[in-house]
């Protein structure tokens, strides 16, 4: 996945996300997706990322909540090139 392929498919979808600062003072990004897009965003993210351990997700009443960081540290994205204007 690329910076490119992400950008397109939250602007395309109007994918909402949040960030928050944990106690750590870490910037934590999370992206809440709808589940009649997981099979769309399983695609874009391809198989290789869940391979191992898979991704951890919170489930909600019609989404999934995604830390983004995790994924776009794996795909060396920049998560403010997506979210930030």
């Amino acid at each position: 996945m690329t910076e490119l392929e992400l950008y397109k498919f939250v602007t395309k979808n109007n994918i909402e996300f949040n960030s928050v600062y944990d106690s750590y003072s870490d910037h934590i990004v999370w992206m809440f997706i709808p589940f009649h897009l997981l099979d769309d965003f399983n695609k874009l993210l391809g198989v290789n990322i869940t391979d191992d351990e898979g991704i951890d997700v919170v489930f909600k009443n019609g989404y999934l909540c995604f830390e983004l960081n995790y994924i776009c540290s794996y795909y060396d994205i920049d998560y403010k090139n997506i979210f930030e204007s």
